[in-house]
């Protein structure tokens, strides 16, 4: 069956289905705010917190959850960018009016497009590396550049370091200009060359 509408008859048309869009896009998102105060929750864990299996399916869960509600946006997006393209053909439609729905669009666009997914995959990440660290022993990190600390009481190289979180790190210190002091709190002379 097809419809013939008037320019205001589809004007009407289009404005209800902006407005049902508009309610759908406020319940993605009041969902993101909910799994956004969870991810803070989430975030004030210690380690040891972290480590127990309860707190590690509630890791997967919101990484599925997020992944799902970014779906869902992903969804709301096309959605929204077809309802606008039916605007822009229709005169009565104001050009305010859609450059604010194509303004939104674009930010809703880029945060189901990037933003959404990041946080997904680091909470996935997250809860794999929790896994294999609780089935792995404790061995040191994969770390970039060295230590150059050379203050009383550092550890001097060759010496077992303390355990490393499996999270890979970048280490590099700015070694002193300044020459070495001695055991007694002296300074040695600086050399001639």
């Amino acid at each position: 069956m097809l419809y013939v509408l008037s320019a205001d008859q589809h004007s009407i048309w289009i404005t209800e289905r902006l407005s049902k869009w508009n309610r759908q896009s406020h319940e993605v998102r009041d969902r993101e705010m909910q799994l956004h105060h969870t991810n803070q929750q989430l975030r004030l864990l210690t380690a040891e917190e972290l480590d127990e299996p309860d707190n590690c399916r509630k890791i997967e869960a919101q990484s599925a959850a997020e992944r799902t509600n970014g779906r869902r946006l992903t969804g709301l997006v096309n959605g929204g960018e077809e309802r606008v393209r039916q605007a822009m053909r229709n005169p009565e439609f104001g050009v305010g009016h859609l450059e604010k729905w194509a303004e939104m669009l674009q930010i809703l666009k880029d945060i189901s497009g990037n933003r959404m997914p990041n946080v997904a995959d680091l909470l996935k990440q997250s809860s794999q590396a929790l896994v294999v660290a609780a089935n792995s022993p404790a061995k040191p990190a994969p770390a970039a550049g060295q230590i150059r600390d050379t203050r009383p009481g550092a550890r001097k190289p060759g010496e077992p370091s303390p355990p490393q979180p499996v999270v890979p790190i970048v280490v590099d210190k700015e070694s002193s200009q300044q020459p070495g002091k001695k055991a007694d709190g002296e300074e040695e002379a600086p050399s001639k060359s």
